[in-house]
């Protein structure tokens, strides 16, 4: 097998040297699983999810040539689209290879010269992340039991993520679908179609979700390639591609503003979900919170704005209150106190939601209701409604008549609700 190995890795650069009589430096992509045998479904089925990232990461840089299969494992070659010095691109492939499930990846930039070297620090260990795999790997660090266990954890994170990333869109739209159809929520679309607001309809908001649940995909993959740990500057990134996702939802409803809420929510949780799956050695729900928390500690700042004209820089100039903002900066703690709810005795899933609505409501800040109530009512009517009473239509009547009579819409709170949808059967996934 070891001769096989070798003719293999000999025939590779054969095709190196072929490629490099036309082009003045060539890009290797390299799979290379540890032990002998080098090739199984398993083993190309994590190359070509890492390949297919890498590319569409570098498709504008390399132009692709050439894919090998063969005795020595996996290799992606490619050729620089434009002239630029080898160092340089050598670094940013660097970053690439540091991201958590592609660091089981080589990448190598050879020029006519030989191999580029790195200039940066040398390649951590995959195993235990010493700066110097090179150390671990002639001193025997490891044994073959850990290496094969590292490489299959990195290996299974990637499935995880191909999982999610698979079904996101329909995860998304069945959270928000769950959300709307949460009947009665007094003062919001149902179905019922309660709205106080005469410009929406229940099947503007149906458009509004099968327009906007399956854009979500832009943000999961933006965390999830992202190459440094997350901070308050990137929220910049992540608005930018969220307002895309906004312009699309409000041209389906002619301007009419739906879901703006929830997709800024999305795409928070989004960005965070793909970050931590690609991080994260055991990815799980705290780890979110943790990604989502670190991204949004600077959120508050803009309500200081004296020019943002919202309900929420009014409410925050008033009584000091970040609502959504602060939620997130806090690591969405209302979500986790209604995720952790449990009503056993409720007769549908409709009650669940209805309660679990109402959970919401009281340990949160809707600064659209707040703007209606002012602070000190609204904190009576969160003391005054009970999620857990035995009757819970007479509580969401209850709740209704306030609605009714400060002509309110808790569309941050029904925005949290369907974050909870999402996240309810998420937890499994993240190994709780």
């Amino acid at each position: 097998m070891k001769n096989r190995i070798l003719d293999a890795r000999e025939r590779r650069t054969s095709v190196h040297g072929k490629y490099l009589k036309s082009h003045s430096a060539i890009v290797t992509f390299s799979f290379t699983a540890p032990g002998t045998e080098k090739r199984s479904r398993r083993f190309q089925a994590y190359f070509s999810l890492c390949l297919s990232y890498f590319k569409k990461n570098f498709g504008k840089r390399l132009a692709h040539l050439q894919t090998l299969h063969d005795d020595a494992g996996y290799q992606g070659i490619f050729a620089p689209r434009n002239v630029e010095g080898p160092e340089a691109l050598k670094e940013d492939l660097i970053r690439f290879e540091r991201i958590g499930i592609f660091k089981l990846s080589d990448i190598d930039v050879i020029s006519r010269q030989g191999p580029v070297k790195r200039i940066s620090e040398p390649r951590r260990c995959v195993i235990c992340g010493s700066r110097e795999m090179r150390g671990c790997f002639l001193s025997g660090k490891h044994t073959a039991v850990e290496v094969l266990s590292g490489y299959d954890r990195v290996i299974e994170r990637a499935f995880l993520h191909n999982k999610i990333r698979r079904t996101l869109k329909e995860r998304i739209r069945r959270a928000l679908l769950s959300e709307l159809c949460t009947t009665p929520k007094y003062g919001m679309i149902d179905m019922l179609d309660s709205s106080r607001h005469s410009d929406m309809n229940f099947r503007m908001f149906l458009d509004s979700i099968e327009t906007i649940s399956g854009r979500f995909g832009s943000l999961y993959d933006l965390g999830f390639t992202y190459d440094k740990p997350p901070n308050t500057s990137t929220i910049a990134d992540i608005r930018l591609k969220g307002r895309g996702i906004e312009r699309e939802m409000f041209k389906r409803t002619g301007g009419v503003n739906t879901l703006k809420g929830a997709v800024f929510l999305y795409s928070v949780i989004c960005f965070s979900l793909g970050y931590i799956i690609a991080w994260k050695e055991k990815p799980s729900l705290k780890a979110l919170i943790g990604a989502v928390k670190n991204i949004c500690r600077g959120l508050e700042k803009e309500l200081r704005d004296p020019g943002l004209n919202t309900a929420s820089g009014e409410v925050f100039r008033k009584y000091g209150i970040g609502g959504i903002r602060s939620e997130l900066k806090k690591g969405l703690p209302s979500v986790i106190t209604a995720l952790r709810k449990k009503y056993p005795g409720a007769a549908s899933i409709n009650e669940i939601a209805l309660r679990r609505f109402l959970t919401l409501f009281k340990n949160t800040d809707d600064t659209q209701v707040i703007k209606r109530t002012g602070l000190e009512e609204y904190r009576r009517i969160q003391e005054a409604l009970d999620p857990s009473a035995g009757n819970i239509a007479r509580e969401m009547d209850k709740f209704g008549k306030y609605a009714s009579a400060h002509s309110f819409s808790a569309g941050g709170t029904a925005d949290l609700l369907s974050l909870s949808f999402f996240l309810d059967p998420m937890i499994e996934d993240l190994h709780k």
